[in-house]
């Protein structure tokens, strides 16, 4: 489903919003225009060099409403070690999971700092209100932030949109089950298949299906694992807030929209640059362009 479209149906005028993993504020932009001046994002982004876009962002915003906070977010307060690289392609992709920390993640040139960490139920008492949303997009963090957060899920069960990594070959982080266990459903949103070569390398990703960009998907946790490997945006939505959001976008199971999801397959000229040397792909290339 379209993320704007379903933003418009789940904010109202005036709603608090917690932005977790902000990166440069373009969601946060589009969350203040939604909320409006007499709503507020509190807007969190740990990295060194990207939070400074990110607060240029903020002052820029026409609604004035937008609220950078330079840490991460965790389940609990201190410090943690931020791994982020310089690299075009890794640019969106700083962790505060170790596990997550490679060279095939971020190239030779990783780099690291440490950075303050905050918890929302923290930050919330700290501010004295409570999120009505919480869009979280921290690069396998998700479980720790959810973690932070026990106390808001209890005392206001907010709307949560997190991304989230599904390898395919193991069971969902615990959050998928606490947040079933304390009352949400669960649907995903958008997914984005991956075909890889024998090398390990993406060849492919599946395209957009127009039809599916309206709909949401509930899933049983082993279907959602069967459909990896995959980059997956889940809404959760408290059995006792359902109505407030009725309607809600027609529903679509899972194993239904995956045979939807198309993956192209690699060229030929794909297939032979993943065998052949750089400067035999690159003559086949301009051969390829003089002859089309």
């Amino acid at each position: 489903m379209q993320h704007r479209v379903l933003f418009r149906k789940l904010i109202h005028r005036g709603d608090v919003i917690f932005d977790v993993g902000a990166f440069q504020g373009v969601y946060a932009s589009m969350l203040a225009k939604i909320t409006g001046p007499g709503g507020a994002v509190y807007s969190f982004e740990p990295h060194p060099q990207i939070y400074p876009v990110l607060e240029q962002a903020a002052a820029t915003c026409p609604q004035q409403n937008i609220f950078p906070r330079c840490a991460a977010v965790s389940d609990a307060i201190g410090t943690t070690e931020l791994f982020f690289s310089d690299l075009s392609t890794a640019k969106e992709a700083s962790t505060i999971c170790h596990t997550l920390a490679t060279t095939e993640r971020f190239g030779a040139g990783m780099q690291q700092a440490t950075v303050n960490t905050v918890t929302l139920d923290a930050f919330a008492r700290e501010l004295g209100t409570l999120p009505q949303i919480v869009k979280i997009d921290v690069e396998g963090a998700e479980e720790l932030v959810v973690a932070g957060m026990a106390e808001i899920i209890e005392q206001c069960h907010p709307v949560i949109v997190f991304e989230c990594g599904v390898p395919g070959d193991q069971a969902l982080p615990p959050h998928f089950a606490a947040l079933r266990k304390a009352g949400y459903r669960l649907w995903v949103i958008d997914l984005t298949q991956f075909h890889y070569d024998a090398s390990g390398t993406v060849t492919g990703t599946n395209t957009e299906y127009p039809p599916l960009n309206t709909k949401l998907f509930p899933f049983t946790d082993d279907e959602l694992v069967a459909a990896g490997p995959a980059l997956a945006n889940i809404l959760c939505i408290h059995e006792t807030r359902l109505a407030h959001f009725a309607p809600l976008p027609a529903e679509m199971p899972l194993t239904e929209a995956i045979p939807r999801l198309r993956i192209p397959q690699p060229s030929f000229l794909g297939r032979l640059a993943a065998i052949l040397p750089e400067n035999i792909v690159a003559v086949l290339k301009k051969i390829k362009r003089a002859i089309t």
